[in-house]
């Protein structure tokens, strides 16, 4: 198993299996080792926890950019002058 994490997708290649899985996207791992995890609960447990601390990391960053980015615009456009 080949965990990375690229550029805010973390792309995970299981080679041992017989059909082989290729995700990228965290959102689809997470959802693929949840239901993977209740069936396989000590094997999948690191891959889960690891997923779902990534997909919920990578959020807080883009959240915190938006209400930024809005309330910089929303008092740019009332006070009509610019900040830089």
């Amino acid at each position: 198993m080949v965990i990375r994490c690229q550029d805010h997708v973390l792309m995970i290649d299981i080679h041992f299996h017989p059909i082989g899985f290729f995700f990228t996207g965290s959102y689809r791992l997470m959802i693929f080792f949840f239901i993977f995890s209740s069936f396989f609960p000590v094997f999948f447990f690191k891959p889960t926890i690891v997923i779902f601390l990534h997909s919920v990391l990578i959020q807080i960053p883009k959240i915190i950019f938006k209400i930024f980015f809005l309330l910089f615009f929303q008092l740019k456009s009332k006070n009509n002058f610019f900040f830089f």
